[in-house]
């Protein structure tokens, strides 16, 4: 069970590590995801920027993602055995 008191001393404890900045975003994307305790909020600082970002919906998600060769459909027929 956590308590208001714990959570508060963990948050606190969280912006002397990261930084005020770090913290209010990191609560922003805890609102955003509806979690809403400071270890949901600690999780989200030590993933970093490597996490996906919300966006509203209608809007286009953009991710970069490796080129890959393209090939016919006819390269992965599969040959009769004998």
């Amino acid at each position: 069970m956590t308590s208001l008191k714990g959570d508060l001393e963990t948050l606190l404890r969280l912006e002397r590590a990261h930084g005020r900045d770090a913290l209010l975003g990191a609560l922003e994307r805890a609102v955003d995801f509806h979690r809403y305790r400071a270890r949901d909020v600690e999780s989200i600082l030590v993933a970093g920027s490597g996490v996906a970002r919300s966006v509203r919906a209608g809007e286009a998600l953009v991710v970069d993602l490796p080129s890959a060769t393209s090939r016919s459909l006819f390269d992965y027929k599969i040959e009769a055995t004998s």
